[in-house]
């Protein structure tokens, strides 16, 4: 049917409806096109109000955010205001801040050099270390085992040696502190030696002046002695003279005081009774005129003892001196022993009654050489007891009791008269505690300090020393 309805009367009409319907799909086709666009428009309209609207919101946001920011801006600039006025003590807190942390960042950049010099040394030194046990291993053969065990025997070893340079550093710190503590010591030992050389002088120069004083006192005994016979030669004179005296009558009075003023110590006897004497007088013509009734007491005395007014007269019981060695002779110094006591019956005359200036220098008498005597006998009157002094006899003067002008006389006579005899005293007890004859002090270069120094402790029993 269709090939003849392609070739017949209906193939124009054919024609047309196909013609139509291909243009009916092409322009559906169009239409199909323009709907995909409206659509398309219509979403990018929707798109385009939604980001209009976003925009508007961004919009309030941005305006709300800049509000916010210029109230932000006003704060920061008030605060900057504030800032710059009390900007410059900040300032200064922050550039001493800032001085402090560089100086801690210089002291930490030197520490880092030196931990990092510290650390390359440890490397090299832990890479020489292990090269060496490498080296060691091969050439001991030690398995990888045995060395690990090396190793950690090192690595104990090398803590102990840490530890004991630590110990080693301590001791040496104590060895400079006992080497300053023994310089000091040494210094300490050296002034020492000064002191005791300074002392060994001192302790030669009082040997010496000991020396000098024992000879001194050696001296003034000998001195003493000698006087001692000279008085008593003189004594012996005046009692002839006083003999011849009670032979003769009294009209020789003027002849015989003319005689005798060569023989007495003072000045002559006036001629006549009546006349008023001298002082002098009275002292000597108490002994050279007869005993007119006059009392003659005696009492004994202390040495040490004197009675306050009354004249003393002393008398050491008859003793005479023994004069003793030389002193230095031999390896000892030998002083006068006990017995050398001196014999002053008859030069306690003229020592406690008085003398003239004639006298006194016609007669050496002891009493002049014993002015320092008391200084130089300190050592032996240190060292003296109460109960060892030597009893002395006292008399009494013979002169008129009734005669209140001789008493007056006497009186001051021995008031001038007994310091000296005081002196004298001390002499003759210091003399009784020398040790007996035959023994002598030991030497003095023999006696250390310690022994010359000794201070003997006297018991109460005389002769008793502890």
């Amino acid at each position: 049917m269709k090939t003849l309805s392609l070739h017949g009367p209906w193939a124009h009409y054919e024609k047309q409806r196909a013609e139509n319907e291909t243009r009916i799909a092409a322009l559906e086709g169009e239409i199909s096109y323009w709907h995909q666009l409206a659509n398309e428009a219509i979403q990018k309209t929707r798109l385009w109000e939604e980001k209009h609207v976003i925009s508007q919101k961004k919009v309030d946001e941005v305006q709300a955010e800049n509000d916010r920011a210029r109230d932000l801006i006003t704060s920061l600039e008030k605060e900057i205001t504030d800032v710059k006025g009390n900007g410059c003590a900040m300032t200064w807190d922050l550039e001493a801040q800032l001085s402090a942390l560089r100086g801690e960042l210089m002291h930490l950049n030197s520490e880092n050099a030196q931990l990092k010099q510290e650390l390359a040394k440890n490397v090299m030194v832990r890479s020489s270390t292990h090269n060496k046990l490498d080296e060691a291993r091969k050439r001991l053969g030690l398995t990888s085992l045995e060395a690990q065990v090396f190793v950690k025997e090192f690595d104990e070893a090398c803590r102990s040696n840490q530890h004991l340079r630590k110990e080693v550093s301590a001791l040496q710190s104590d060895r400079s502190q006992l080497q300053q503590q023994c310089e000091n010591r040494s210094q300490h030992c050296m002034t020492l030696i000064a002191e005791n050389k300074r002392l060994a002088d001192q302790v030669t120069e009082l040997r010496k002046q000991s020396v000098d004083l024992d000879q001194e006192n050696w001296r003034l005994r000998q001195q003493i002695s000698a006087a001692a016979s000279r008085q008593q030669h003189l004594s012996q004179k005046k009692e002839a003279a006083a003999a011849v005296c009670k032979d003769r009558p009294q009209w020789q009075g003027s002849a015989d005081a003319s005689k005798n003023a060569s023989h007495s110590l003072d000045t002559p006897v006036p001629t006549s009774r009546g006349s008023r004497p001298t002082k002098g007088s009275v002292l000597k013509n108490a002994e050279n005129q007869p005993d007119r009734g006059r009392s003659n007491r005696s009492f004994q005395a202390v040495a040490h003892v004197n009675p306050p007014n009354g004249p003393l007269k002393a008398n050491c019981h008859g003793k005479k001196i023994v004069p003793g060695p030389p002193l230095g002779s031999g390896n000892s110094y030998a002083l006068p022993h006990r017995g050398a006591l001196l014999d002053v019956s008859n030069t306690s005359t003229d020592i406690q009654t008085g003398m003239t200036h004639q006298n006194a220098d016609s007669v050496p008498h002891p009493l002049k050489n014993l002015q320092h005597a008391p200084s130089s006998l300190q050592p032996f009157v240190s060292q003296m007891h109460p109960d060892s002094v030597v009893p002395v006899v006292v008399e009494a003067a013979k002169v008129d009791q009734d005669d209140p002008f001789e008493v007056g006389v006497l009186r001051k006579a021995l008031a001038v008269r007994r310091q000296q005899g005081q002196a004298q005293l001390m002499l003759l007890a210091a003399a009784s505690q020398l040790p007996p004859a035959g023994e002598g002090f030991p030497a003095r270069e023999m006696m250390g300090p310690a022994t010359s120094s000794r201070v003997y402790a006297v018991r109460e029993t005389r002769g008793e020393t502890a």
